[in-house]
């Protein structure tokens, strides 16, 4: 059927393909004092996901990259890629800064010094510039109207402390390597960030703790997939539109009923975590959880709620009361509180005769009448948990990202688009991998050929991802070409659940890599020889040009590679750390008190050769990693590279591909 519907499209669609992205109206929003001109806005645009052209070949990275993934390879496999690797980067072509890209870098140079912050906005994806000081200001009066208090004593040593004391008690359980990988090297405190919401009146701002390198982020993640390996809570909430669907295709509407979406405001931040964790506790005894395990659970959650504190601009903050998006354990717990809430009103008899949930948002079969009681009954259970309600207009409700209609005493779906949507996806001429710009357009697709959408629909729909494309610089037979694709495969599934099956059996390693598509595009064969698979990280967004809205991490307070120079020869010391440099430094200098030559080359060089031109002020962060793996090609890297390194070895690698850097400097 929906090939029948994609045919007849072809025929009628003939829209102009333009391989330049568009202009969308409005889509920055400058709320700052600054002024922008042509340029500037003209980038800003393409949105906060687009990646400029890099001034020169990221080759070090590249590099880094090949040696990282093979590390744990035989070293006949490691010998033979790293030929390989050779080749195509030496006969891969010198290609000069384009125009285009010295535009681009200096306007983001432009950009940068400007006195503001580029944010996202809050359920759209729009650029919105705000003054430095007003955004501090905005998130300020967050704080206060959220309540959260402000704490003297920074907690993280006692975070520290009880994460490790907790983890231990893991290695009991479960095992060692269980412990090891719940580790958090360098840990640090959760930093606030805040997102406008502009699709509401005033300046409000949705705030958001990121809880990356925080010391329980590794433990709330590890629980969340230990939990959802058992026995689910029983539950009226779906996962998605699809399952969605499936649960409205039958539904019969009366004449004196209504659909209505409620919707709790603020859920995260009104929940009673000690309600939902104890309704976890109870889950685990029904499912006769093995009870060193449960304990195990609870534990983790507890810790991870409790441990509810954030820095903002150097000050330091605990959550009071619920808990806050940004942490891994939030979900889970949202769900859990959420279901049992449902469920117990379903046991009393007092929800409606149909009931469907996702997250926060419900959508019911209401009789007319009986709305307010209805609302009633829902906030009056608990103080903090307060719904709001919207009743369906001219036979329509939103719901996900569905419209709801009544077709009779029937109801059928069409797809619902935010006032806030802004059509702007991966712009085609974003320094990026094709698959991340057209990731966008196959989850269209999968939705367009999946839900049971009739042909007005079908074509509206068809219509606006053709013009979403258009708009972001795609050509419209790319996109054909995809809904087909997922047209065929809603088909094969219909037919026979065979192609539902994965037939490939091989089980790839994924090789993470920096796109340089000139060569990485020419390394995927011999990865693929040696059971790697490559997929590409891009880290030049212009999200992460423009710099960040959280406070800045201290170099010291960092992790990655460090060089210390002695001031009398000029020699540089380059080490690597997973913990902060503070810290690793901290034991150089140690061993030189208590003259301890044979543990720090460091140290050697200062109680042998007696140089004592070595002080903390001599140490420089030389490049921040946050990935492990990567720690030691980078070290080696720099060690070989500097004709003054006072290092006793050559670090933990040694590859021609270093020789290809030398070989191989040159302009993008």
């Amino acid at each position: 059927m929906h090939n029948k519907k994609l045919k007849n499209l072809n025929k009628n669609y003939t829209g102009e393909q333009k391989l330049k992205p568009e202009l969308i109206p409005d889509f920055v929003i400058n709320e700052s004092s600054e002024s922008f001109n042509e340029q500037e806005l003209a980038l800003l645009n393409k949105g906060l996901k687009f990646s400029p052209m890099p001034e020169k070949v990221p080759l070090l990275d590249l590099v880094v990259d090949i040696e990282s993934n093979i590390k744990y390879k035989l070293l006949s496999v490691q010998n033979d890629i790293r030929v390989k690797a050779a080749k195509i980067i030496d006969s891969s072509p010198s290609t000069q800064v384009s125009e285009t890209a010295k535009q681009q870098r200096k306007v983001i140079k432009d950009l940068k010094n400007k006195d503001v912050v580029y944010v996202k906005a809050d359920k759209s994806n729009n650029v919105v510039i705000i003054d430095k000081n007003d955004y501090d200001q905005r998130v300020h009066e967050l704080i206060k109207e959220c309540k959260y208090a402000e704490i003297k004593r920074n907690p993280l040593k006692t975070m520290i402390r009880e994460a490790s004391s907790l983890r231990q008690k893991i290695k009991n359980v479960f095992s060692e390597r269980v412990c090891r990988s719940l580790m958090v090297s360098n840990p640090l405190l959760p930093k606030l960030y805040a997102l406008p919401k502009t699709h509401k009146s005033g300046k409000k701002m949705r705030p958001i703790v990121s809880n990356v390198n925080a010391p329980t982020y590794k433990l709330a993640k590890w629980l969340v997939v230990e939990l959802k390996k058992m026995p689910q809570i029983e539950s009226l909430s779906v996962k998605n539109s699809f399952e969605c669907v499936e649960k409205i295709k039958n539904l019969n509407l009366n004449y004196d009923e209504v659909l209505v979406s409620f919707d709790v405001c603020s859920l995260f931040p009104s929940i009673p975590v000690d309600d939902a964790l104890n309704i976890l506790e109870n889950h685990l005894n029904k499912i006769n959880c093995d009870s060193d395990k449960k304990s195990i659970y609870i534990a983790t959650a507890r810790l991870c709620m409790k441990q509810n504190f954030f820095q903002f601009r150097d000050k330091v903050y605990k959550v009071v009361f619920g808990t806050n998006m940004g942490n891994p354990l939030s979900p889970l717990i949202a769900e859990l509180f959420m279901s049992n809430f449902e469920i117990t009103l379903k046991n009393e008899n007092l929800l409606p005769r149909f009931w469907m949930r996702y997250v926060d948002d419900v959508c019911a079969i209401v009789k007319k009448d009986k709305v307010p009681e209805t609302l009633n009954i829902l906030n009056s259970r608990y103080e903090t948990i307060k719904f709001t309600h919207e009743i369906e207009q001219n036979g329509r409700l939103p719901f996900l990202d569905l419209e709801l209609e009544r077709a009779g005493n029937n109801i059928e779906v069409a797809i619902y688009h935010k006032p806030t949507s802004t059509k702007r996806t991966i712009t085609n001429d974003s320094n990026c991998p094709i698959q991340h710009k057209l990731a966008a357009y196959h989850s269209m697709a999968h939705r367009l050929c999946r839900l049971p959408l009739n042909v007005k629909n079908y074509k509206k729909e068809y219509d606006r991802i053709m013009e979403t494309a258009r708009i972001n610089g795609f050509k419209s037979d790319i996109v054909d070409k995809i809904i087909y694709k997922h047209a065929k495969k809603v088909k094969n599934w219909e037919l026979t659940t065979l192609f539902a099956q994965n037939l490939n059996t091989e089980n790839n390693q994924r090789a993470s890599m920096t796109f340089v598509p000139n060569i990485t595009y020419k390394l995927q064969k011999p990865f693929r020889e040696n059971r790697l698979e490559i997929v590409y990280r891009s880290d030049q967004k212009l999200s992460n040009l423009l710099g960040s809205t959280k406070d800045k991490v201290p170099n010291f307070q960092k992790s990655g590679i460090y060089g210390v120079q002695c001031s009398d020869c000029n020699k540089v010391y380059y080490g690597q750390t997973k913990r902060n440099i503070e810290e690793r430094v901290k034991e150089h200098f140690q061993c030189i008190k208590l003259n301890q030559p044979n543990k720090s080359a460091l140290a050697a060089h200062v109680l042998v050769d007696g140089h004592d031109g070595v002080s903390k002020n001599n140490v420089k962060l030389i490049k921040q990693i946050n990935d492990d793996r990567r720690l030691d090609a980078y070290e080696a890297y720099f060690i070989q590279n500097d004709k003054n390194s006072l290092n006793l070895d050559n670090g933990n690698v040694e590859t021609c591909l270093f020789k290809c850097i030398k070989r191989n400097k040159r302009k993008v």
